[in-house]
């Protein structure tokens, strides 16, 4: 049943534009993530481990595959996510392109918003939008208050906002 498994799942924009009743089967967390796949020029969400089933093709993107494990790697957790925060960094100043985070309040992306926020200059941080939901919100409220809420430009989709939830977000 795609209904509660889709989230999880590569989700191909112009096959949910194209499917018309797709879109209204899917459970609200699909619908999330298909709204913001709609919002930014993601094209998908790509499983990083193991195979799953999709009423559509999917293929695995090289560049999103699980690096292969190296005993002799020696650079801590924040080293590294230092190190892919400057990468974004560079990106933004490179091309100015718009970069999305996708939010979900959990230690993941939160490490993710850390080093965003640690690395990237105010001016930097205008092309970051967090991308995120009511869930998102109420897994750390505390941490959204402080360092992201007026602080960086958050999205919520239609799917997944205050509006349906009630909460002051």
């Amino acid at each position: 049943m795609i209904a509660d498994k889709v989230y999880h799942l590569t989700i191909v924009r112009s096959r949910i534009a194209h499917v018309d009743d797709l879109y209204q089967r899917l459970s609200t967390h699909g619908r999330h993530w298909v709204d913001l796949s709609l919002r930014f020029d993601a094209s998908d969400f790509t499983a990083r481990r193991g195979e799953w089933t999709t009423p559509w093709p999917m293929a695995q993107e090289p560049t999103y595959a699980m690096p292969d494990y190296d005993p002799s790697f020696g650079k801590s957790f924040a080293q590294v996510s230092d190190e892919r925060a400057l990468a974004v960094r560079d990106l933004v100043r490179s091309t100015g392109r718009q970069i999305a985070l996708y939010y979900s309040g959990g230690l993941d992306s939160t490490v993710a918003a850390v080093a965003l926020l640690k690395n990237l200059t105010a001016e930097e941080l205008r092309n970051v939008a967090i991308c995120t939901s009511v869930d998102g919100v109420m897994e750390n409220p505390r941490f959204y208050r402080r360092h992201l809420r007026d602080k960086i430009r958050i999205s919520i989709p239609p799917s997944a906002s205050s509006r349906t939830s009630g909460l002051p977000i």
